[in-house]
């Protein structure tokens, strides 16, 4: 009866749009002596551990019914296993990527395998770092599906730049003495050549 009502709890919820964060579910399995799988029962409530009583109630009233006949008969809660990766970067004072750490971590969802995983790569990321004296860069979790990890730029310039010299460009048609103007010199008319003097001979 209680579990009819949780269920039609469940299904006005949904009709009325509302959110459904407040009843938890939980699936237990009944398994025989070879581990071999017989029978789920699932079990509804307002915390796990309510759900997970209702669902064992049902397994152990299965297993002590007669129904089925092997010597050993176990109620086991199903877990919810995953794998959650996390990446920390190394990256130094001006935004250069120095090195990248990816950590993974095992276990049932909702008991923070994702947090575990950061943990462990940034234990590695800061275990670089101390070997290394890298002590001016620092240790950046990588944001994985929201976009990359947001790495300054350095400064695009140089801190004392040299002054340039502007040349500013000829006029068309001004002649120049220096080769490779824009318009050749005319050629200079040639000398004449020197008078005899009028003295004697030398």
């Amino acid at each position: 009866m209680k579990k009819l009502f949780v269920v039609l709890a469940m299904g006005l919820m949904a009709a009325s749009g509302s959110s459904q964060a407040g009843v938890k579910k939980c699936e237990v399995e009944l398994i025989n002596g070879r581990n071999m799988l017989l029978e789920t029962f699932v079990g509804f409530g307002y915390s796990k551990y309510e759900a997970c009583q209702e669902a064992k109630q049902d397994c152990r009233q299965a297993k002590y019914s007669g129904y089925y006949r092997a010597r050993i008969l176990k109620c086991e809660e199903k877990l919810n296993l995953v794998t959650r990766t996390c990446e920390f970067s190394l990256i130094g004072p001006r935004g250069r990527l120095i090195q990248s750490f990816l950590a993974q971590a095992y276990g049932e969802v909702g008991t923070g395998v994702k947090r575990d995983a950061c943990q462990k790569a940034k234990y590695k990321c800061q275990n670089f770092q101390s070997r290394t004296g890298r002590y001016r860069a620092s240790c950046v979790k990588e944001n994985q599906g929201s976009g990359p990890v947001y790495r300054p730029q350095p400064y695009p310039y140089p801190r004392n730049p040299r002054r340039s010299v502007v040349v500013a460009p000829r006029k068309p048609g001004h002649s120049s003495g220096h080769q490779g103007s824009g318009k050749p010199g005319k050629p200079g008319k040639p000398g004449k050549p020197g008078k005899p003097g009028r003295g004697g001979r030398s």
